[in-house]
């Protein structure tokens, strides 16, 4: 589910639809709900893993390493056929 969440869905979704309209709603809205409560949860997480990171000597080379990073990605991008 990780790369591609619709492949395990649909299946549900599928079966859902012989049931009616009303399931369709309520599987459409317990996706949606756990989608958006497992996104702020690992947000969550990750910022507080965040807080325990030492990065005050990121911030004075920041728009340094952030033009680094998108050369970085420009030339990946020019050599490697995605």
């Amino acid at each position: 589910m990780f790369l591609a969440p619709c492949l395990e869905i649909q299946t549900f979704f599928l079966a859902a639809g012989t049931h009616g309209p009303a399931a369709l709603a309520l599987l459409m809205g317990v996706y949606l709900l756990v989608s958006v409560a497992a996104m702020c949860a690992l947000v969550a997480l990750a910022s507080r893993g965040l807080r325990h990171l030492r990065l005050d000597g990121l911030v004075r080379h920041e728009r340094h390493l952030t033009g680094a990073v998108l050369v970085l990605v420009g030339i990946a991008g020019f050599f490697v056929d995605w």
